[in-house]
């Protein structure tokens, strides 16, 4: 649930961020389709997690609270005093690099998931959101390579499926494509994207 709350301020978020700089229409739709994903996304990937501490927790979920009303340096630093608190939280990092993506911070982000990984070389969570950063860079050899390492780690991440799904079909690889979304539908009946994706390519295919 926290995680989906975040999903929508990241979107406010992630704008305000670029408003320095003028982002290519490319970059903007991907980004956009990313964050069409993430409400479903974010409950999922959350489940996959050990829970933390309660106190833990707690901060876990102030930092989301500030996220979600878009005070996103204030999440940055709340999650940099969760993180100074419990350092070896893989957890904990994975909030404070979601904090830095907040902010438009990409590089101190992709640290932190890399953090986490260094603690949990299997943290899917960690896989996942670096995917979701070198999708939004527009990295997708990069994107596809966490996805698969979330998937290896959590194989019944559905999301993961999902995102590697509408990247084949981005990069025409149509079979691929139909594979991976028949499997994100299979983990998640309810997952109605997916559901219009396929549809498409079986259409596509006269099936």
């Amino acid at each position: 649930m926290t995680l989906t709350r975040f999903a929508w301020s990241l979107n406010s978020s992630a704008a305000s961020a670029r408003r320095t700089r003028r982002v290519p229409t490319a970059h903007l739709l991907a980004v956009l389709l990313f964050l069409v994903t993430l409400p479903r996304v974010g409950r999922q990937v959350y489940g996959q997690a050990t829970m933390p501490p309660a106190s833990l927790q707690q901060a876990l979920h102030r930092v989301d609270d500030l996220l979600a009303a878009g005070k996103n340096k204030e999440a940055v630093d709340e999650a940099t005093k969760a993180v100074a608190e419990n350092p070896s939280s893989a957890l904990a990092h994975v909030f404070l690099g979601r904090a830095f993506l907040a902010v438009g911070e990409e590089d101190k982000a992709a640290l932190e998931f890399r953090n986490a990984m260094a603690l949990d070389a299997k943290n899917a969570e960690a896989h996942f959101w670096l995917g979701q950063l070198r999708l939004i860079q527009r990295r997708l050899p990069d994107a596809q390579a966490e996805f698969r390492r979330a998937i290896e780690a959590a194989p019944d991440l559905g999301p993961a499926y999902a995102v590697l799904g509408r990247l084949a079909m981005e990069l025409g690889q149509a079979a691929e494509a139909r594979q991976l979304l028949e499997k994100a539908v299979e983990l998640d009946p309810q997952d109605v994207t997916s559901q219009y994706r396929l549809a498409g390519l079986l259409m596509e295919a006269g099936e």
